[in-house]
């Protein structure tokens, strides 16, 4: 009984340690299981983006802007970011 309560200590603080160290980002004897991915900011209106490309073959600035009602400088933001997420290349040049 006592061997057992040893060996589930022993698991219980090699999790708190792997716990620690995915807190942390420091990695000591234990060996980093995940990595933290860096948080994308995208635009409120991505979403209809994607949804307004799924029905144009071509997504030019000029049209974003007029579906979406925004600027060029936005427009031309959200085709970035579009390209970045891989939904095809898109470019920035008029109708």
């Amino acid at each position: 009984m006592e061997k057992t309560f040893k060996l589930i200590l022993d698991k219980l603080n090699l999790i708190e340690s792997r716990i620690g160290t995915l807190e942390t980002g420091k990695s000591g004897d234990v060996k980093q299981t995940a990595v933290a991915k860096p948080t994308i900011d995208r635009d409120a209106l991505f979403g209809k983006a994607i949804s307004l490309m799924s029905e144009h073959e071509e997504m030019p600035s000029s049209l974003l802007q007029k579906k979406l009602l925004i600027d060029e400088s936005r427009a031309n933001r959200i085709l970035d970011q579009l390209e970045e997420a891989g939904y095809g290349s898109c470019y920035m040049g008029e109708a």
